[in-house]
């Protein structure tokens, strides 16, 4: 005990070092400027590219892929690119990938459809899938 007593006041009498003389790291100040100028400049963040706008009034679009995730996430291809529901259509609430138009809540879009259709009388109307294997023959 007495070993630890004598050995406190021993450092106390001791002159403490200056943090000026050890500098950053143990460097001289000319080692530290090095030091600093080989630093590379913090990269420069772009602000990401805005979504593509939507299609004008009148022109339709087409309808080349949906993706329902299981976490929720949907996505949608519109004319070659993925691109957010535009006002007017909604996804089926089951788990069917096919969109509707909010103006006509009985046609089912589906991947390779138009919308809005230019001509109703040329575009098809929505049929639903048949499971049975004997309705062709």
């Amino acid at each position: 005990m007495l070993a630890i007593a004598a050995s406190g006041l021993l450092a106390l009498q001791l002159p403490t070092a200056r943090a000026d003389a050890f500098g950053r790291l143990f460097h001289t100040p000319a080692q530290r400027e090095t030091l600093e100028q080989d630093v590379p400049p913090p990269p420069v963040i772009e602000a990401p590219a805005p979504p593509p706008a939507p299609a004008a009034a009148g022109t339709a679009l087409r309808i080349d892929g949906i993706l329902r995730r299981s976490d929720g996430a949907n996505t949608v291809w519109l004319n070659g690119e993925m691109a957010p529901l535009p006002p007017g259509l909604h996804l089926a609430a089951d788990h069917q990938r096919v969109l509707i138009p909010e103006a006509e809540p009985h046609r089912r879009l589906r991947v390779g459809d138009t919308w809005p259709v230019a001509d109703p009388g040329a575009a098809p109307s929505p049929r639903p899938r048949s499971t049975a294997r004997n309705d062709a023959r």
